[in-house]
């Protein structure tokens, strides 16, 4: 397909949106509300660094961009352990002020930006020679430290506290929530290989300490977006590209126009088509691969 310039970019989509979207909405309430706040919506978004101190003492989890939608966030921590320190939860601090005692919390967001921080004590570690462990005892089960990590800090939370002791050979539920159109989860990652790729599966503790990577590529919508070379899945899906091209171009915005106004698209690709990944195909997914192909980060 010719190349476009930006300008010749932005005069289709102003033809497109103006003269081709609006009537094929009119008759609608609920899409004229959806066309009117496009705007709104692609900044109506909540941005939350997690993170803690001293940094090299816990692991924490939550932090990430939210639309500001009335859902509430899962934000933990748990404490990094060594041989030769030990580090004790105090509290948690929001924009520099204390909010909560509690390792782990449900947060609403509201739109803007918040930082939450893990306060920890540091200790040296003390041995206790009168409770060694034994490991003759065949029939005592032993718990471990299960440690969950993701690849790409703040794509995602889990639903269980990182660091959390599970006995050895139980089968526990285990799960990686991730709401951002930024990410693409790729799979769980043990030993630095790719064993499962679904977000959501019962996993078999095993008789040590254990730390599980949710890997994920940070794709967006940028066609030219990078494969993450530490993930060992190497099918990259283009959000965007609805005609299962390959690329992401200007067929792929007649494609969801088509689809949009009531056609059928051989080969449509609904999951691709829908960018902002709330469950609808509508105008602001058309708006945000605009922005895609002329090189305008939203």
């Amino acid at each position: 397909m010719m190349e476009l310039s930006r300008i010749q970019l932005w005069l289709i989509c102003f033809l497109f949106l103006g003269g081709v979207c609006m009537p094929a909405f009119a008759e609608s309430d609920n899409e004229l509300k959806s066309v009117s706040s496009t705007t709104q919506e692609l900044d109506n978004y909540c941005k939350i660094k997690v993170r803690a101190t001293p940094q090299e003492g816990a692991y924490v989890s939550g932090g990430a961009n939210y639309r500001v939608n009335g859902n509430q966030v899962y934000i933990s921590t748990s404490a990094k352990n060594t041989e030769d320190y030990t580090y004790t939860f105090l509290y948690w601090t929001l924009n520099g002020k204390k909010t909560s005692y509690g390792q782990s919390f449900y947060y609403t967001p509201t739109k803007g930006e918040y930082e939450f921080v893990a306060h920890y004590d540091k200790q040296e570690a003390v041995f206790d020679p009168d409770n060694p462990l034994d490991p003759s005892s065949s029939n005592i089960k032993r718990d471990f430290h299960l440690y969950l990590t993701s690849n790409i800090d703040g794509a995602c939370s889990f639903n269980m506290d990182s660091g959390s002791k599970v006995e050895e050979k139980k089968s526990i539920y285990l799960g990686v929530n991730y709401q951002s159109a930024f990410y693409q989860f790729i799979g769980w990652k043990l030993n630095g290989k790719i064993f499962s790729t679904k977000a959501y599966l019962n996993f078999t503790m095993p008789s040590s300490t254990t730390t599980l990577e949710a890997c994920f590529n940070r794709i967006s919508i940028d066609p030219d977006s990078p494969i993450d070379p530490n993930c060992d899945v190497q099918d990259v899906k283009i959000i965007g590209d609805a005609d299962n091209s390959g690329k992401l171009d200007m067929d792929d915005v007649t494609a969801i126009s088509k689809f949009i106004m009531g056609e059928t698209i051989e080969g449509f690709n609904k999951e691709k088509a829908n960018v902002n990944n709330d469950n609808d195909i509508n105008v602001v997914d058309l708006v945000l691969i605009i922005k895609a192909l002329v090189n305008t980060k939203y």
